[in-house]
């Protein structure tokens, strides 16, 4: 028992790192913009890079864990995250800091294709339900924190202390696996990793419709939220005249709504099934921008009318993500490794081209980030049941 409650410690701790890595500098995106001497969009596409870069390695990282090992693919990201943001702390222009973003992506990708399989490796049933439960909820404090932290970073030192901060927690993390992280992993060297079989293994999933219309769902969604989060700051702090402080305590508005979404998929998943809850959290996302765009059209700009439509927005975003992500695994249940990394590197992936789309229309007002939430929200409704009648057309189709 001892040691399986410090592996749940070692699997949250190493799972928030990727929320920590996007979130803890949004409140100093502004004032990166005067320090490098650049545009909102290179600076907002310093999220969307790092998206990318995990995106461009999430799929390496599960099978290699299968392989070689948990522990050692832990330490090698964790080791690729810490260069990264070194590169960050003492970037001199736009350009390194962005290579930094990008191996601090490539870095924490290494969460998808460890965190899970190692708790899968010593956990089943029931407790492993309650594991997930537990780290879930770890996860869902990170967007309250961490962009909280950042603004006071921000405000009392500069724009490098989110990144410093970073380092130490990547350091620190390092040092912690490499003295008492247990190798979970009892099939060592028994895994193939053969690049064919690896890819096949990998087009059997992404031909499967149903896993299609759960991952493209949660894809779109989530580009909507971290259109937000990149777009924020910016009206707030430099249209609306706050700080980076109130920003950051703004953050946990929203994230109040995510927390009730998730919270009424516990109570509602007892009488609808993943397919209903993902359509209901799509609708609810829908309502969220398509009433932020009504507000935008009739009333001036303001906290209120940007936080409120985006508090109904996070409820479906609440909603959208826990049953999209057990809709996914129950397409194969004895592949849960590979459709994780799979689904790590299509939402990053696929989700931070898209948010860098959106970081180069230069969005200044809430009209326009309105029409993005809603069109992204819708797009998730149609991706999820589109695919899900294709599937059951395939399901009726008699056989020869």
């Amino acid at each position: 028992m001892y040691f399986k409650n410090h592996l749940i410690i070692f699997f949250a701790i190493l799972s928030i790192t990727i929320g920590q890595s996007v979130d803890i500098y949004l409140p100093s995106m502004p004032s990166m913009v005067t320090v490098f001497h650049t545009s909102q969009a290179l600076i907002q596409l310093s999220v969307t890079i790092g998206l990318i870069g995990y995106g461009s390695v999430a799929l390496i990282y599960g099978p290699m864990s299968d392989h070689f090992g948990r522990r050692i693919i832990a330490l090698v990201g964790l080791g690729v995250f810490i260069s990264g943001s070194i590169l960050c702390v003492v970037a001199t222009n736009i350009y390194i800091l962005l290579i930094g973003r990008a191996l601090q992506g490539a870095g924490y990708a290494s969460a998808s294709g460890v965190a899970a399989p190692a708790v899968c490796d010593v956990y089943s049933g029931q407790e492993l339900v309650k594991v997930f439960s537990y780290v879930g909820m770890a996860m869902a404090l990170v967007p309250i924190i961490a962009p909280l932290l950042g603004g006071y970073l921000q405000h009392y030192f500069n724009w490098q202390a989110p990144f410093i901060f970073l380092l130490v927690y990547g350091v620190s993390l390092f040092i912690l696996f490499y003295k008492y992280f247990p190798e979970t992993n009892k099939s060592i060297k028994q895994g193939n990793i053969h690049p064919l079989h690896i890819v096949k293994t990998y087009l059997g999933i992404i031909k499967h419709p149903r896993y299609l219309g759960f991952i493209f769902c949660s894809v779109f969604i989530f580009c909507g939220e971290i259109s937000y989060v990149i777009t924020a700051p910016f009206l707030f702090q430099t249209k609306l005249g706050l700080s980076a402080i109130q920003n950051g305590w703004l953050i946990i508005v929203t994230v109040a709504g995510f927390s009730c979404g998730s919270f009424s998929s516990k109570l509602l998943c007892k009488k609808f099934n993943v397919v209903m809850l993902s359509v209901l959290g799509s609708v609810a996302a829908i309502s969220g921008a398509f009433a932020m765009l009504l507000l935008a059209l009739f009333f001036p700009m303001s906290v209120i009318t940007i936080i409120l439509p985006m508090i109904f927005f996070m409820y479906g975003v609440g909603l959208v993500y826990p049953n999209t992500g057990v809709g996914c695994m129950e397409c194969f249940p004895q592949q849960t490794g590979s459709v994780a990394s799979l689904g790590g590197m299509l939402s990053l992936g696929i989700g931070g081209v898209i948010t860098s789309t959106v970081a180069n229309l230069h969005i200044d007002s809430q009209l326009s980030l309105a029409c993005v939430l809603l069109v992204l929200a819708v797009i998730s409704l149609l991706a999820l049941l589109l695919l899900l009648v294709k599937k059951n057309k395939i399901k009726a189709e008699p056989k020869n």
